[in-house]
């Protein structure tokens, strides 16, 4: 489920990207999902990202989709390893801070050594 506020956007294609982009998080997850916004475009999306066809509410449009949901995927590459991708980001990141920390200090010592 996502439930979203889109009358922020005002008069542009925001709330049509704004389904696209949660039609992305479907595709990630391998999830079906109902997308619900007052003020927006609502929709019901499959795991593989699509939307239903006639189960779509458009901006200005009001009423009720009524429809089963969608069968999930099994579970993808994203949501059986996005904690350990985002767990090896960090590493990088943080070993990347130390080794320019330890250049700089090392830079830093070599030059307080040689002054006299």
């Amino acid at each position: 489920m996502n439930i979203s506020d889109d009358a922020w956007f005002g008069a542009t294609s925001g709330p049509w990207q704004h389904l696209n982009l949660a039609s992305y998080r479907a595709i990630e997850e391998g999830l079906p999902m109902v997308r619900a916004t007052p003020t927006g475009v609502s929709a019901v999306i499959d795991a593989y990202g699509r939307v239903l066809p006639g189960k779509l509410l458009g901006e200005g449009a009001y009423g009720a989709i009524d429809t089963p949901l969608p069968r999930p995927l099994p579970p993808t590459i994203f949501e059986s390893y996005a904690g350990a991708g985002f767990a090896l980001m960090l590493l990088i990141s943080l070993a990347s801070v130390a080794w320019g920390r330890r250049a700089t200090l090392r830079r830093n010592g070599a030059a307080q050594n040689s002054v006299p």
